[in-house]
């Protein structure tokens, strides 16, 4: 089993369990940029609900930039999951093709929810929907293939 130390993610690693500084200082890191986060959301609101009554155009500018100093937070622990992810299909012998499907997946569903929300905020309903929808067509149509290769595969086994 290939050792995920420097992901502090390893559940059964008897190095982790043995109170490792290094393991006890990214989880501190972790938690103080979830704090960070979360301040900054309720900031981004607070500041928002402040605009709505006098210049409704700025609350939705508000909460845009929010949004995106908060995705820019995100992008770091997204490297990071990536990195791990490559590392298990290695292990694995998962096929880079599937990983790479992934991650677009998780980035589509990511950014239609992201633009969604803010067409909702905005009043946008019938918009937001419709973005939903083709967040949800683009992921059927990732998806096709790792179906078909998954169906080739249990065909082979079968036949």
């Amino acid at each position: 089993m290939i050792c995920l130390r420097p992901y502090g993610s390893c559940l059964r690693c008897k190095w982790k369990s043995a109170g490792n500084s290094q393991d006890v200082s990214m989880e501190m890191e972790k938690s103080m940029e979830m704090i960070k986060i979360c301040l900054l959301g309720l900031s981004g609101m607070f500041i928002s609900i402040l605009f709505k009554n006098g210049k409704q155009e700025y609350s939705i500018y508000i909460c845009l930039i929010t949004g995106v100093i908060i995705f820019s937070f995100a992008i770091d622990t997204v490297v990071e999951i990536k990195s791990v992810i490559e590392n298990l299909g290695n292990y694995f012998n998962v096929g880079n093709q599937y990983i790479a499907t992934l991650f677009k997946m998780s980035g589509i569903t990511y950014l239609a929810e992201f633009a969604s929300n803010i067409c909702k905020d905005a009043g946008y309903g019938a918009i937001a929907g419709q973005i939903e929808m083709f967040g949800k067509l683009s992921l059927l149509l990732l998806s096709l293939p790792v179906m078909l290769a998954l169906l080739d595969t249990v065909s082979t086994f079968l036949g």
